[in-house]
């Protein structure tokens, strides 16, 4: 994915096919990267978000965002990318194009503790750090 240019619907980050992980610090988020990396993610299917950057990509896209954009979760997420980007959290965006994917990052995911983790669907935008109830 080209960070410059992001896929969006409805003018809101959207990275279809794509989980984006939230990390409070740059040493947990690569420790992410070499844990995905140890079951068989490479490096090209990542890209890092400075706090930065995720800052300006919110903000861009919370004043473009489209009126469709209202009726889903994608705004409300962005916003919450947007206050972790300005509490100084990093963003990872690894590219999990089918459940078996999926079910490797959620599976590194239980090892580590991310701030927040979402799976970017077609249709659903699902929590990656989400765990049964007997399991809270």
């Amino acid at each position: 994915m080209d960070k410059l240019d992001p896929h969006t619907t409805h003018g809101v980050f959207k990275p279809i096919g794509y989980a984006l992980l939230t990390f409070r610090t740059t040493d947990a988020l690569e420790q992410a990267i070499k844990a995905l990396g140890v079951v068989g993610f490479a490096t090209q299917t990542m890209s890092r978000y400075s706090a930065e950057e995720m800052q300006r990509l919110a903000a861009g896209e919370l004043l473009g965002a489209g009126p469709l954009a209202t009726f889903g979760y994608e705004l409300d997420l962005l916003r919450k990318h947007k206050a972790l980007a300005e509490e100084g959290c990093v963003f990872l965006l690894v590219h999990a194009p089918n459940d078996e994917k999926v079910a490797a990052v959620a599976t590194v995911l239980a090892t580590l503790e991310p701030e927040s983790a979402q799976h970017y669907g077609r249709f659903l935008i699902r929590d990656l750090t989400e765990r049964p109830p007997d399991a809270r």
